[in-house]
């Protein structure tokens, strides 16, 4: 074993490690640095892209409650509008209604007083049918 440490292998195995390491050592560092460099600007893109996310979806929010509000109260409007429609149309009605009866009255006296002056004719044709002699 001797033999070994004192034949000038380890000194040359050294030698090629040290070429190798100062030839492909920056490299790798460099290739490790730029994938973490990237993983990094990703990471910071996410959180940026996370960021306007936020922002964008908060004036949505802010717009979305607009308009709701805003349909809210046309919704109130087109109600208390369809509410005046409703007592319009039930005040018509009623006073339909009104008119239906009063003219319900004044056909039930009309026929009574038809059945009156029938009956008054069927006197008076009595009357001309006796004074003529006919019965």
């Amino acid at each position: 074993m001797d033999n070994f440490w004192n034949s000038g292998l380890p000194a040359f195995l050294t030698l090629v490690g040290i070429i190798v390491s100062a030839v492909w050592g920056p490299k790798t560092v460099a290739k490790i640095q730029g994938k973490q460099k990237i993983d990094e600007i990703k990471t910071e893109g996410d959180n940026s892209a996370e960021t306007l996310y936020i922002k964008n979806m908060s004036v949505l929010l802010t717009e979305y409650k607009e308009q709701v509000a805003g349909f809210k109260n046309e919704l109130a409007a087109v109600r208390q509008e369809f509410a005046e429609f409703k007592e319009q149309q039930e005040q018509k009605a009623e006073e339909y209604e009104k008119k239906i009866a009063f003219l319900e009255i004044q056909i039930e006296q009309k026929d009574d007083e038809i059945e009156e002056l029938e009956g008054k004719i069927i006197v008076k044709d009595n009357i001309i049918a006796s004074l003529r002699g006919e019965k």
